[in-house]
């Protein structure tokens, strides 16, 4: 049997499931081939954060279910949207949370997926990336010079991906953010054990690594179902003696400040490569319409004691620009957040109502001309101060 795994994601997590899935058919004694059109299978492995990345699923979903193969179509998008993939294609589908039940459609297969290791390596699966032609043309009508360098960034922030070793500690996500609706596709929150991420750890620094990547959907509050901890989590791994460093992926600030003396004397220790603390917005007022922590000077203070405590650690966060009701004053109380910490990288979202979302209710709406604007603003302005930014 040929198989052919295409993903539409942009997220690290679902390259680490479409290299746990190449690894449960190779296992099966099945071959991978690049091509959809000489495939008996095609998996696709879907995105469906922004509503950009639920259409051109949903565009990659006509596309290949014209085609005479069995597919198989995964990740987010099945439990998002369920009701506008029905409408274009009545195949297979599996929400990336009940990834497991895909024995049930290979019966014959000798080797159970609950047998397969979970990957620590983010496959680049597909081949080139399939766009819409609409979305390129009008984003590059409008900024011609921002989208190709915000293309040439996001290629290598891909091939970066491809380079790193990752521990996926936990699935699931304790979070209610307001404009998300994830939670749908990933389910509340199950925590590997430490055992098993130490034996991770283990086999990525026999294998040469020195820079460890710890994913999760909602890195911080891990443990939290098994009776353990985040904290505890990070102590077990740094107490092994070996030259490495960890990138501590996904925290949301509730549990950055949560665990501020934890996370800051782990900082000292020289063990806290990377941090990325997504902080949304330096708006109270909109961090509480969001759902989210709402004391930014409180996450201001402890990003600053980290830095203190290791001025080498990398703060990367991403900025949310147009979230309903935002003035123009709670998007410069952002800007001032990621200027007051000395944010090394920063990832900007413009606001998208998803269908579902809470945020949805929220009376206020940001004009997308002035979402633009702002997204060009910080682009420009934090740009010249030596931060990395990456524009969504």
């Amino acid at each position: 049997m040929k198989v052919c795994l295409i993903t539409s994601a942009d997220c690290p997590r679902r390259r680490l499931d479409a290299t746990q899935l190449k690894d449960y058919f190779r296992q099966n004694g099945c071959q991978r081939t690049r091509s959809a059109a000489d495939a008996d299978v095609i998996v696709l492995i879907t995105c469906a954060y922004t509503c950009q990345a639920e259409d051109l699923a949903l565009d990659m979903v006509e596309r290949f279910s014209r085609m005479k193969n069995q597919l198989i179509v995964t990740g987010c998008l099945p439990a998002i949207n369920p009701q506008r993939l029905e409408k274009v294609f009545s195949g297979i589908t599996l929400p990336i949370h009940l990834l497991g039940d895909i024995d049930r459609y290979f019966p014959g297969f000798p080797v159970n997926f609950s047998k397969i290791s979970d990957a620590n390596r983010a496959s680049t699966v597909s081949p080139l990336p399939f766009f819409r032609p609409g979305d390129i043309f009008r984003r590059v009508s409008r900024h011609p010079v921002l989208t190709l360098k915000m293309f040439l960034k996001k290629r290598r922030i891909e091939r970066l991906w491809a380079q790193k070793f990752y521990i996926r500690t936990s699935w699931g996500c304790r979070g209610k953010c307001s404009y998300c609706v994830i939670r749908k596709a990933i389910g509340d929150l199950r925590s590997k054990p430490i055992a098993v991420c130490r034996e991770e750890l283990c086999r990525g620094l026999d294998q040469g690594f020195n820079s460890i990547v710890l994913e999760g959907d909602d890195t911080g509050a891990y443990g939290l179902d098994i009776g353990s901890s985040l904290p505890r989590l990070l102590q077990e791994l740094i107490s092994i003696k070996s030259d490495f460093t960890l990138d501590l992926g996904c925290l949301n600030p509730i549990w950055l400040v949560k665990y501020a003396q934890e996370l800051t004397l782990i900082a000292g220790s020289g063990k806290l490569g990377t941090i990325e603390c997504c902080i949304q917005s330096g708006s109270d007022r909109i961090l509480q319409l969001m759902n989210r922590y709402s004391n930014s000077d409180k996450v201001v203070s402890v990003l600053l004691d980290i830095k203190n405590a290791s001025p080498s650690t990398v703060i990367t966060t991403h900025v949310m620009v147009g979230f309903p009701t935002e003035t123009e004053e709670d998007f410069e109380e952002t800007i001032d957040v990621v200027k007051r910490v000395g944010i090394d990288e920063l990832v900007v979202f413009p606001y998208q109502e998803k269908e579902g979302a809470e945020s949805g209710g929220i009376k206020g709406e940001v004009a997308p001309e002035i979402i633009k604007k702002r997204s060009a603003h910080i682009y420009r302005l934090l740009s010249r101060q030596g931060v990395d930014v990456l524009c969504l």
